[in-house]
């Protein structure tokens, strides 16, 4: 019996997990059609269900792929009748729709035509809150900057700010509408909280969560 070194030592190379299953399945093929007729095969009785396991597997792999690919192409299929179907509803709706706000003088007679409808504008969405505060301290004692944090390019926005600790009476309304308040009359060292809101026209958001500030 010949005995191998440490160095001697085969190394399958077997990249199975780069491998697609057609890659597998021809792989498993070639495993099946070649190894029998391999002198090692007939020396090595142990593998001859390990291929068989392989050959027969390989069959299995190749068939199930080939459902898959074929389910995948069947889909695609489906997929693109059902959008190019969906985009000929959409414009069958507006024409219809449209013929509706022409023709349709209540919101009565547009229910009836089974859609919903108002009349005149619609409401304004409502305000959302900012997202949050940014706070910059200053080198000065007793002051601080507050920023709102908001996507908005434009707008109004309130302030308010509470000494700790907060209570339903200790919001103070900060003056201005802008995006950012200079806070002063404050002890350094004293910690506060600072929230911003959303104003447009009489409308308000909810206050964004209030963020203590220690004042410097």
């Amino acid at each position: 019996m010949t005995t191998k070194s440490k160095s001697q030592n085969l190394h399958v190379i077997l990249p199975l997990g780069q491998m697609s299953d057609k890659e597998r399945a021809d792989l498993g093929t070639t495993v099946g059609n070649m190894a029998p007729s391999s002198p090692l095969y007939a020396q090595h009785p142990q593998l001859q269900p390990a291929v068989s396991d392989v050959a027969s597997l390989s069959t299995a792999l190749k068939a199930d792929d080939a459902s898959v690919v074929h389910d995948e192409a069947q889909l695609a299929s489906s997929r693109e009748g059902r959008d190019t179907t969906r985009t000929k509803f959409d414009r069958a709706m507006w024409v219809f729709t449209s013929l509706v706000e022409n023709l349709a003088l209540t919101v009565d007679q547009a229910a009836q035509l089974g859609l919903t409808a108002r009349v005149g504008k619609a409401p304004p969405a409502p305000l959302a809150p900012p997202e949050g505060v940014i706070v910059k301290l200053g080198r000065k004692h007793g002051q601080f900057r507050a920023s709102v944090k908001t996507t908005q390019k434009n707008g109004r926005f309130g302030a308010q700010i509470s000494t700790d600790p907060v209570g339903p009476t200790t919001w103070q309304e900060l003056p201005g509408a802008g995006r950012s308040r200079l806070i002063g009359g404050h002890p350094s060292g004293t910690l506060v909280w600072v929230r911003f809101r959303a104003l447009r026209g009489q409308q308000q958001s909810d206050w964004c969560a209030p963020v203590p500030v220690t004042v410097p």
